[in-house]
């Protein structure tokens, strides 16, 4: 499937992380059936505001069940909401499937059929959103301006 790479930075960190993504594609992912199949943050807080703090225990037990090799299904709303609560990422990968479509495996291929958009953070260097929906790539496009274009995925970590 074409995937987006996106570095856009300032200061050499990225100046983005999940939550703009998110924006962007809202009108795309909203009904999706969403699962987090990898998250690792760098940095946290307890609020949108970034206050200081930790995030709420749902937030950290995601986590910690990623790093233990758990798939988890969350709902579009929750996606949004753990979005708040990160500041950067380190590597995470989002599937967003219709609904119905078998859940994904540790193991996935982020090209399958079955998924309608991949997420994936890539060391705090980049994102990757993977799609068919040309409407999906080109609002990122809009949005974005460090962007390449591929014409297929892979998983990066």
């Amino acid at each position: 499937m074409p995937t987006l790479e996106i570095f856009d930075k300032r200061n050499d960190f990225l100046s983005f992380d999940l939550r703009d993504l998110l924006e962007v594609i809202e009108p795309f992912a909203s009904r999706l059936d969403w699962y987090v199949v990898e998250f690792e943050p760098a940095v946290l807080s307890a609020a949108a505001e970034h206050g200081r703090g930790s995030p709420p225990s749902w937030v950290t037990e995601l986590w910690h069940k990623s790093e233990a090799g758990a798939v988890e299904a969350i709902s579009w709303e929750r996606l949004k909401e753990l979005s708040t609560h990160i500041t950067q990422t380190m590597n995470a990968l989002f599937v967003g499937t219709d609904a119905g479509a078998p859940a994904p495996t540790l193991t996935l291929d982020p090209n399958d059929e079955h998924y309608k958009l991949v997420i994936q953070a890539v060391d705090t260097s980049f994102w990757a959103v993977t799609s068919h929906d040309e409407n999906v790539l080109q609002a990122l496009k809009g949005r974005f301006n460090d962007v390449k274009l591929r014409p297929a995925t892979q998983r990066y970590f």
